[in-house]
């Protein structure tokens, strides 16, 4: 009993050198980096932190929401660093070949750099934080588009810090709990969607009516208990539905809204009066229809929302924004199709 008062004194004591800072999934290097490089407000946690702890703040823990995190563990391994270094711990993961969402970063060998799994979480040495908020003073990031936080974070600091790789934190749970973090399976928040609440839109062109579509409807169209697929020409054989939209290589907005004006009449006539969600996917989507079921369960659908992979553009200027980029699919709620659709107009 005494070596465990003992022990947990000691985790105690350290708990106050950790500073935890979650950022949410998928975000633009401004929302990772956001406790950090808002300078005034780091160093005003940073002074009340240490003035009523009488200890320095020494990391900075960045990591998503289903990240496990094994304090004792993770405390003991940072215990072993200096952090009056530039100090970048995490697990680290690399491309085995030139990515886009990496901006075809290390084309030769893009095996040579390294960048975290934020779901493993990623540790930042106070120096590395004061070196890296010294250095947005003198450089701006300029990336015109941010799509993969933890690999445009690792690029803007490479000549400052490599990862390093730190074998406890890891990409899922070990058998013999040596892990300090793991990322934790997604789970469902309650009943799933029901199938007859959600919409499915598939964006098509005729060109690709005999080469995509039936890849579609064997993989996860026929799973869908609404499944319309949209097209420019309609094909009874499909069957698709004709928009008189002529397609286009490039600017799908036309067609997209031609879409949601479709959608919103058939839920205000009443034949689809029991939708809450309105998928809309590309005709080389791959989803899960029960996958998106659990993870729509965790979502208000009486709220304006839109659910998908965000990308942003030019976000570190007064003209920059966030979208969902259309490729991976994109969920949205009916309050917030009708808002689009009254509202919205293409350039």
């Amino acid at each position: 009993q005494t070596d465990n008062l003992s022990k947990n004194i000691k985790t105690n004591k350290m708990k106050n050198k950790l500073l935890e800072k979650v950022a949410s999934r998928k975000r633009d290097v401004s929302h990772y980096l956001d406790p950090i490089l808002k300078i005034s407000k780091f160093k005003r946690i940073r002074k009340n932190r240490e003035k009523k702890d009488k200890v320095k703040i020494n990391w900075v823990f960045i990591c998503e929401d289903r990240t496990y995190v094994d304090l004792p563990k993770l405390l003991a391994i940072l215990e072993q660093e200096n952090c009056d270094q530039n100090m970048y711990l995490g697990h680290a993961l690399y491309d085995r070949e030139a990515s886009i969402i990496h901006h075809f970063a290390f084309m030769q060998d893009p095996t040579v750099f390294k960048y975290p799994h934020i779901g493993a979480g990623v540790a930042l040495s106070r120096k590395l934080v004061s070196s890296i908020t010294r250095r947005l003073s003198l450089q701006p990031i300029q990336n015109d588009f941010s799509i993969d936080a933890s690999h445009e974070l690792s690029l803007y600091i490479l000549d400052l810090v490599k990862l390093r790789h730190v074998k406890e934190f890891c990409s899922e749970k070990d058998e013999n709990e040596k892990c300090a973090t793991f990322p934790q399976p997604f789970e469902a928040c309650g009943h799933m969607v029901s199938q007859g609440a959600l919409y499915f839109a598939v964006k098509t062109c005729e060109k690709f009516h005999k080469e995509r579509l039936p890849v579609v409807k064997s993989t996860w169209g026929d799973k869908a208990q609404n499944v319309i697929y949209f097209s420019e020409k309609q094909d009874s054989t499909i069957p698709t539905v004709g928009l008189d939209i002529p397609n286009t290589e490039a600017g799908h907005c036309l067609k997209t809204m031609t879409i949601f004006r479709k959608i919103l009449s058939e839920i205000r006539a009443g034949a689809k009066k029991f939708i809450k969600w309105i998928i809309l996917a590309d005709d080389d989507t791959i989803l899960s229809v029960s996958r998106m079921r659990e993870l729509l369960s965790c979502y208000d659908h009486t709220k304006s929302s839109v659910i998908g992979e965000r990308y942003g553009y030019v976000l570190h200027s007064k003209e920059g924004y966030n979208y969902i980029t259309g490729g991976g699919g994109m969920a949205l709620t009916v309050p917030l199709l009708e808002k689009i659709v009254n509202k919205c107009k293409c350039p």
